[in-house]
């Protein structure tokens, strides 16, 4: 079956439904959007979006382009054409077409109105959430960003006991160690308790190569700039 689009009063096929080039919503994100669930043919708490829409609006300063209940009937009206009984459906409102231009269009520039729905298998969706989906923590993260950053500044790869000390050493700075470790991923975890308490002091940098040193100030040269507003420091191991 064919898509069904709505654009600014008018229900088009998929592919003829086009946004001009200088919609405001294209060109500056001046616009807001709602996504609305929709499961056996119905939205899903259709007037809190529609309040929350209105609510944005507001904030924006963007007149509504139509009553809340003319709005109410183009979502229906695109999920009943697009036939879709498990899925979502979204909504955008962006200030309109103007020539482009930071201050705000006139006074009654026409808003423009996009909504489209499609069907999403639920099913499926709920099958995958059962199993799980893989996830890096913020502890993790963090290591690996510090360990690029150690290869970055030496030229060589970051021991991973090494950059694991630092951050458990970051971790239980002030605090107790037993309340730190509800907070580390199961690496980390491991690694606290081969190690005991108190953890560790980070390990010294080690001496970097000339040639990684100059890379490493070249790579933050940025950083080196004269600044009468912030404090900037090398960061290079001379």
């Amino acid at each position: 079956m064919a898509r069904i689009v709505y654009v600014n009063g008018q229900y088009l096929a998929y592919n003829d439904a086009l946004i001009h080039a200088e919609d405001r919503g294209f060109l500056f994100g001046d616009a807001v959007y709602e996504v609305c669930p929709v499961l056996a043919g119905r939205i899903i708490d259709e007037d809190h979006h529609l309040a929350r829409l209105e609510r944005s609006m507001s904030e924006l300063a963007i007149e509504p382009p139509m009553s809340r209940a003319a709005l109410s009937h183009v979502l229906r009206e695109t999920v009943r054409r697009n036939r879709v009984r498990d899925g979502s459906l979204y909504l955008q409102v962006s200030r309109g077409t103007a020539p482009r231009n930071f201050l705000f269009p006139p006074e009654g520039t026409p808003r423009t109105v996009m909504c489209f729905a499609r069907s999403e298998p639920f099913d499926k969706l709920a099958n995958q959430a059962q199993k799980g989906i893989a996830a890096i923590s913020g502890v993790e993260m963090f290591v690996q960003q510090g360990a690029r950053q150690f290869e970055i500044w030496t030229g060589k790869p970051a021991p991973e006991e090494e950059m694991l000390r630092v951050v458990l050493h970051s971790l239980r700075q002030g605090s107790d160690p037993a309340e730190a470790a509800t907070a580390m991923s199961p690496t980390l975890k491991t690694f606290a308790s081969a190690h005991g308490t108190p953890a560790p002091a980070p390990a010294e940098a080690p001496a970097a190569p000339a040639a990684a040193t100059a890379k490493a100030v070249r790579s933050l040269r940025f950083m080196t700039q004269p600044s009468d507003r912030i404090e900037v420091r090398r960061l290079d191991y001379d």
